[in-house]
């Protein structure tokens, strides 16, 4: 009995029950450290796919406006060339009409002068 009471002081005096409760906290918080790890993966993870969703999305857009782009220059030109081809074709009716306006004319001339001469 002397020796478990002088083991109890010496347990006392050593402060087993704080050592007890340190070793308790330790892994209390090894074990808060690992679930906090865990939930950092989880997090990284959904962080990397929403990156790469993002960057997918972002990639498919500036796709798309290069596609739109191209398209407006192809109407663009498209649109020059049906006015050249309309302003040659404009140009080919104004000499149609102005060479039959000469023509006419000359006729006109030539009959007003026919007349006069028979008068």
């Amino acid at each position: 009995m002397k020796k478990a009471k002088e083991r109890n002081e010496y347990y006392v005096g050593i402060q087993i029950s704080a050592i007890v409760n340190k070793v308790a906290r330790k892994l209390e918080t090894e074990t808060n450290l690992k679930q906090l790890n865990k939930e950092k993966g989880l997090l990284v993870a959904s962080f990397t796919d929403i990156s790469q969703k993002y960057d997918a999305l972002h990639t498919e857009m500036e796709n798309n406006q290069r596609g739109y782009v191209h398209e407006q220059n192809g109407r663009l030109l498209q649109l020059k060339e049906q006015s050249l081809g309309d302003k040659e074709m404009a140009r080919k009716w104004l000499n149609e009409v102005l060479v039959e306006t000469r023509s006419n004319n000359q006729q006109a001339i030539a009959q007003a002068r026919e007349a006069a001469e028979h008068q």
